[in-house]
């Protein structure tokens, strides 16, 4: 029953922004567009990774057929190993046909990951020690654990209005050979231990998508809205043992303020209902990572619903799309970012004082003009003094493209 009620409301809420969402493209004086190929070293680093060394390559084409008012379709693809034993491949994907008459959008991922699992919470509380020779060697609030993870999110959607698109939706993760890491042990019973790491869930359902962003790797105006509906039930043993409902929404508003600066704001939720004792580890929501919540390890904050808000300020140095690769001082930028989120059980445990609150600045490098491709450095301070064992936690964070 509480499955079609929240069914009912989300699918008024998407009724009503159709509604609301009756903006016209302007006219654009027509021009050729020619296809980008962008092949890069992958060097980048983060506090879930470490340094990562591979190849990343961005490929930008004309999917619409010289429909100029239409958006360049492009597609991404990623592979790299990390100084922590890492590996991942992957490609992502947003593809625009003419007229944008359709939108399909989708990540696929293999990862054999090296993580942490902070347990399920808002406050990540679990005290575990590691042995070696039978004497104490470090105290940690996180088990340390190896995986291999496959994910797999795609996105079809039609055009409804300009910039409006709604479609089918299919999620699908996969995770096994969980290993802890060797002689750790637990002071006192946590969720660490209670939650399970192997899981392999499947989710179907329905997505609306209205983006009017100038420029879909770093807007510096424009909206983007993304809703999602998932069902994730126990098809069969083999394909999924977890039966949920997932409600996402993330909403973006960019403003163009002095000159060539901009100002990026975003909400996001991210709720689950389910009858389960835990669901798989990465089927919550979490906070933290190189993408939301900067400055705290990505899981640091696990539970059913998450609510979050981020800002970032935007401050172009000198830049002149007509510079060489190698003006350094003509393609830099200055950004400036503060974010607040808490995950919670059930919205009866909302409160005021659950916000991980997170700042930081990062520095900008244009790699390419047209497409606005940035190479971003970020240093996040995390302003909870319970994120770690040693009070509050920080991030350095090196990477190609804006967190949002």
């Amino acid at each position: 029953m509480l499955k079609k009620i929240l069914f009912l409301v989300n699918l008024i809420l998407i009724l009503s922004i159709s509604s609301f969402a009756q903006e016209i493209a302007q006219k654009e004086k027509p021009t050729k567009r020619k296809n980008r190929y962008v092949v890069l070293p992958a060097t980048a680093y983060t506090p879930e990774t470490g340094l990562t060394a591979g190849f990343l390559s961005a490929i930008v084409f004309d999917l619409a057929q010289g429909d100029t008012l239409s958006r360049m379709s492009q597609v991404a693809l990623l592979g790299v190993i990390t100084t922590k034993g890492q590996l991942s491949s992957g490609v992502d994907f947003t593809l625009f046909t003419k007229k944008e008459q359709f939108r399909f959008e989708g990540r696929i991922e293999f990862r054999k990951d090296v993580d942490r699992n902070f347990g399920i919470g808002n406050a990540p509380l679990g005290l575990i020690h590691e042995f070696g020779e039978e004497e104490l060697v470090n105290r940690y609030n996180f088990m340390e654990m190896k995986t291999q993870r496959y994910e797999m999110r795609l996105g079809a959607f039609r055009k409804l209005r300009q910039g409006l698109f709604a479609g089918l939706l299919l999620d699908y993760r996969d995770t096994w050979n969980y290993e802890p890491f060797e002689n750790r042990v637990f002071i006192e019973p946590h969720t660490i231990q209670a939650v399970p790491v192997n899981g392999r869930v499947l989710g179907v359902g329905l997505g609306l998508t209205y983006d009017k962003r100038d420029n879909i790797n770093n807007a510096s105006e424009g909206v983007f809205i993304q809703m999602r509906h998932l069902i994730f039930e126990n098809f069969s043993s083999t394909v999924s043992k977890s039966n949920y409902y997932n409600f996402f929404l993330d909403a973006r508003k960019y403003f163009k303020t002095y000159q060539s600066q901009a100002l990026a704001v975003r909400f996001l939720t991210d709720q689950r209902y389910h009858n389960q004792t835990f669901l798989p580890l990465y089927s919550y929501a979490d906070i933290g990572g190189k993408e939301f919540v900067r400055g705290y390890f990505e899981g640091t904050y696990r539970d059913n619903h998450l609510l979050g808000f981020e800002a970032e300020y935007r401050i172009p140095i000198w830049q002149d799309p007509n510079s060489k690769i190698w003006q350094f001082w003509r393609r830099t930028a200055v950004h400036f970012f503060a974010s607040t989120a808490q995950v919670m059980s059930s919205w009866e445990d909302f409160e005021l004082e659950g916000f991980r609150t997170s700042i930081g600045i990062g520095g900008r490098y244009v790699l390419n003009f047209p497409q606005k491709i940035n190479l971003r450095v970020d240093i996040g301070y995390g302003l909870h003094r319970g994120a770690t064992l040693a009070g509050r936690g920080w991030g350095f964070y090196f990477f190609i493209g804006e967190a949002f």
